[in-house]
């Protein structure tokens, strides 16, 4: 049966005594920890949501792809299901995506068939299915399969942000015609606001008399209004995840809903065992994974880039700030509506291209034989900026700044230098507008910045050659693996004859965090590298440099 050939069947009309509530944590938050919940974990959500009056529970998928270990509530198969402890009152189900199942009715029932095996008693009582705007018609199908075997049927879709009102406006025929129970749409890129979302149900109500239901992002933190206006809108089903644990920066969160739904006196609830949870096993696993509304998350919301990709470039620690922003641009200027690894390094190879010719400028013009104050930005030199100007006062080194700092007064400034290719890009209108030099590999800059910043006379070119193998100097180059800025300039001043040089305000990353591993191998190659010179860090810092005390230094 062709889809648009389905009869109209009767639909449920607009629940009238509230919501009906679905917490999809063990499905949706799987995608933080790899559908990898403790068995015992899982009871005790399961028992949770029941004192809490949740109506049903999307407890995982179910799908066909067996590429790659994924935990069980990837799969969520029958004997999985058997091993649980699942509250008689409660109804639970999975979701399928659309994306997987054939076209062809033949071959998508036996798809069915492997999906949800007839040989056995299933606990499941409703399956939603997840489809793009373009794969509405395969859902259908499903569905109706699926209804004849008799499961409540929802159909999420899915980037919904992405339907034109046109489009909203016929989705309510086509479904009303189909076997579905449940009209779900889902915010996936998070770029929802409560006006819009209220405008999208609106839409969708003039051809569809049955249930409405949201799945909201919390990419641009929005999720709860969203859900909230959905509702006053004509919603009547809405979805969330204990503490928003969900794909990229998360959902609507379900204790926080609760408390909304709960002013209804005709609830009773007991949230004592969902706390316990929260507190034994969400707030933990939230400190691991930090999901949750974020500059990055609401930045990719506004260029609709699929929030994967921000929980990928988050949850690689040895991205900086400023690659993870060019990373989200890059991305915002292609189609990245959807996931795939491919674009993902295709957005970030150019994090490692770093390469810029020899230059013309001789470092030994600015440090043969000089003390160097090399200035970072860390907080340390916020704490000792009285002290270290002092310092500066009293032995006049040449003061460098590590990229634009700031805890020290710019007339104390002999010159700033960057390597980082993002951060040149990020910092160049302000190093335009400076009055003091800029060393740097020139072809990095921007071409329109770097024009303005030579016609004024202040840029010392000094490049630096991407390399894996080698930490070396020479006049007007420096090679290096990777384009640290306190690796570089311990290379420029070493290479130029410094004398001396001290750091302030380098404070080091924290334990745990990769890239402080990264620095500290390039600092021991930097100071291995045969260079005369001392190298004294006179601030606090982690990293395993020789330290002194700005403070025993002054007179």
């Amino acid at each position: 049966m062709k889809f648009m050939e389905n009869l109209a069947h009767d639909v449920p009309q607009v629940q009238q005594q509230g919501p009906t509530w679905l917490d999809c944590t063990l499905r949706d938050g799987g995608y933080h920890n790899n559908w990898e919940f403790p068995h015992d974990l899982v009871n005790s959500y399961l028992q949770a949501m029941v004192e809490a009056r949740a109506d049903r529970v999307e407890i995982g998928f179910r799908t066909l792809e067996r590429e790659g270990y994924h935990g069980p509530t990837a799969f969520t198969s029958e004997s999985f299901l058997q091993s649980l402890e699942i509250p008689p009152d409660l109804k639970i189900g999975v979701m399928v995506n659309a994306g997987e199942l054939s076209d062809q009715e033949a071959d998508l029932a036996t798809q069915m068939g492997q999906l949800f095996p007839r040989s056995t008693k299933s606990p499941l009582s409703f399956v939603r299915i997840a489809a793009h705007l373009s794969e509405l018609p395969v859902a259908a199908l499903a569905a109706e399969w699926l209804s004849n075997e008799g499961f409540e049927v929802g159909v999420n879709l899915m980037q919904i942000s992405e339907a034109s009102d046109d489009f909203l406006s016929t989705i309510g025929l086509k479904v009303s015609q189909s076997s579905v129970d449940v009209l779900y749409f889902a915010d996936s890129l998070g770029t929802l606001t409560p006006e819009r979302t209220a405008q999208i149900v609106r839409r969708v109500r003039e051809r569809w008399g049955g249930p409405i239901g949201i799945h909201a992002h919390d990419n641009a933190g929005l999720a709860l209004a969203n859900s909230l206006s959905a509702l006053g809108a004509g919603a009547s089903w809405v979805d969330s995840t204990v503490f928003g644990m969900g794909r990229g920066a998360g959902n609507t969160r379900s204790e926080v809903l609760l408390g909304h739904l709960a002013r209804d006196p005709r609830l009773t609830t007991n949230v004592e065992l969902l706390e316990k949870v929260i507190s034994e096993y969400f707030e933990p696993a939230h400190r691991t994974s930090r999901w949750g509304p974020s500059f990055h998350y609401a930045l990719a919301s506004q260029y609709g880039i699929h929030p994967t990709f921000i929980q990928q470039l988050a949850s690689n620690a040895s991205y900086s700030a400023e690659e993870r922003n060019m990373a989200i641009q890059t991305l915002g200027k292609s189609d990245a509506r959807k996931f795939s690894t491919e674009r993902l390094n295709e957005a970030t190879t150019w994090v490692r291209s770093f390469s810029s010719p020899k230059g013309l400028w001789n470092q030994e013009e600015m440090f043969l034989r000089k003390t160097v104050l090399l200035l970072g930005s860390g907080g340390t030199l916020d704490d000792h900026a009285r002290a270290v100007t002092q310092l500066i006062d009293q032995i006049g080194p040449v003061v460098i700044c590590a990229n634009l700092g700031g805890a020290i007064s710019s007339e104390k400034i002999d010159a700033h230098i960057a390597c980082h290719p993002l951060r040149l890009i990020a910092d160049a209108n302000t190093y335009r507008e400076m009055s003091s030099p800029l060393i740097a590999p020139a072809e990095l800059v921007p071409s329109d910045y770097r024009t303005s910043i030579e016609n004024r006379g202040l840029l010392r070119d000094l490049g630096l050659k991407a390399t894996e193998d080698c930490v070396a100097a020479e006049i007007g180059l420096i090679s290096l693996p990777d384009p640290q800025v306190l690796a570089y300039s311990l290379l420029v001043a070493l290479s130029g004859g410094a004398r001396t040089i001290y750091l302030a305000g380098f404070d080091g990353y924290p334990d745990g965090d990769p890239r402080r591993n990264l620095e500290q191998s390039l600092i021991d190659r930097v100071l291995s590298a045969g260079f005369g010179g001392e190298v004294w860090a006179i601030t606090p810092t982690r990293f395993n440099i020789p330290q002194s005390s700005v403070h025993g230094m002054l007179k």
